[in-house]
């Protein structure tokens, strides 16, 4: 038995060969750029995740200022408690919003849900608060305003009546 290539010419064999090698190298290219494809967005997911991980960091020390701030309102009833949780309230406000963009531009579904429920959250603490800050209002920040300023003006009013008759 005579070998197939023994009967074809040299330059078919030659190209033969070559058209071997030329498929064989697209292959390979190919494979390449899958794998630099491949790479490039896991590269992207990871930088996603990244930022996202720092804003989390930011926003749990923003969360965390916010909650000082209101226990020092709490404890010195003080306007510039009241200032410093409104400021750390719109820092908590933007990192919330600047997670949105970060999200829907990674693909990131699940995570808006997430965010969607921190910010409900959030703004139900917010909402908490401010109701409690009008209360304390009413009740009055010092001694001599709100309802106990009154009660203890009237009280005085009283007392000097009293005294008098």
């Amino acid at each position: 038995m005579q070998s197939f290539f023994s009967s074809v010419g040299l330059s078919r064999q030659v190209g033969g060969l070559v058209a071997v090698a030329v498929v064989c190298l697209a292959g390979v290219g190919i494979i390449v750029a899958d794998g630099r494809i491949r790479s490039n967005a896991a590269r992207a997911e990871a930088t996603t995740d990244r930022v996202l991980f720092d804003r989390v960091v930011d926003l749990e020390v923003e969360l965390l200022q916010m909650r000082r701030a209101e226990k020092n309102f709490l404890i010195r009833l003080d306007q510039r408690s009241l200032d410093e949780h409104r400021e750390w309230r719109a820092k908590s406000t933007a990192t919330l919003k600047a997670f949105d963009g970060i999200a829907k531009g990674g693909g990131r579904d699940a995570a808006l849900e997430h965010i969607q429920k921190i910010k409900s959250d959030v703004d139900a603490y917010v909402g908490a608060f401010d109701a409690l800050v009008e209360a304390r209002g009413r009740i009055g920040f010092t001694p001599t305003t709100g309802l106990r300023g009154g009660v203890l003006t009237f009280a005085d009013e009283l007392e000097k009546a009293l005294d008098a008759s």
